[in-house]
């Protein structure tokens, strides 16, 4: 069930700031991971935490309107259940760029990569190298992180052979 549940997670975390109806779902979704004990997924937890740091850091407004309003504004709209002001974002897949990113890998310039991805969502190349660039962020903080894991449960390779004892 947890995995169907971060997934779940994923898939909402990518549409909020786009769609209100999937901030109020993952909210919701964070409401259930809370209740039963468990962790968030890490997108959804930063995503999370990001909002209740910038609505805490909310001060008074010039205008004399109550800083609760102001903190509840700024909550709102940094966890994407209200849009936010300017022109509407396009909708740029993460998952996408990331398999985009793993394979093509170096064999592409990241210029060419952010061009695709421009291409194919409608956005502007500055707009898709950044997706470019937090696609690989993601993939190298992910490898880290599997290394980590292995490494303290003793694992030098996941292959074994068929044997049980160690590759030599």
């Amino acid at each position: 069930m947890t995995a169907n549940r971060n997934a779940n997670a994923l898939r909402l975390h990518e549409r909020t700031g786009f769609e209100p109806e999937a901030a109020a779902a993952l909210l919701s979704l964070v409401a259930d991971y809370i209740e039963d004990g468990e962790i968030l997924p890490a997108e959804t937890r930063a995503w999370f935490v990001k909002a209740v740091r910038v609505m805490t850091s909310v001060e008074p407004g010039a205008n004399g309107e109550p800083v609760e309003h102001a903190r509840a504004a700024a909550l709102a709209t940094e966890l994407g259940i209200v849009k936010r002001p300017g022109p509407p974002s396009k909708f740029v897949s993460r998952r996408d760029v990331r398999r985009l990113v793993v394979a093509y890998g170096d064999e592409v310039s990241e210029t060419k990569l952010a061009d695709g991805v421009a291409e194919a969502y409608g956005v502007g190349l500055s707009t898709a190298r950044k997706h470019v660039k937090a696609a690989k962020r993601a993939i190298v903080e992910g490898n880290e992180w599997f290394a980590a894991i292995m490494a303290a449960n003793g694992f030098d390779t996941l292959i074994e052979p068929r044997g049980g004892g160690p590759i030599s």
